[in-house]
């Protein structure tokens, strides 16, 4: 699906950084793209629709997220 990816960095992000519409892929939740992003560094909140589980609401720094470019 992707040949490149790098792991989520919660302290680089923020509502600004270009990250809406990214493709990232959860340990759970499987591949998805970010819709909205919230807050910064440790109060970052993805809303993130995955293929096969919908839209969800994920805090980064409870879980590891794989970024593709």
């Amino acid at each position: 699906w992707f040949d490149r990816f790098d792991q989520f960095d919660n302290t680089s992000y923020n509502a600004g950084a270009g990250t809406v519409g990214r493709a990232v892929t959860h340990p759970m939740f499987g591949r998805g793209r970010i819709l909205h992003v919230e807050g910064a560094g440790d109060a970052l909140k993805l809303t993130i629709h995955f293929r096969d589980s919908g839209t969800r609401k994920i805090l980064p720094r409870h879980t590891t997220l794989v970024v593709h470019d």
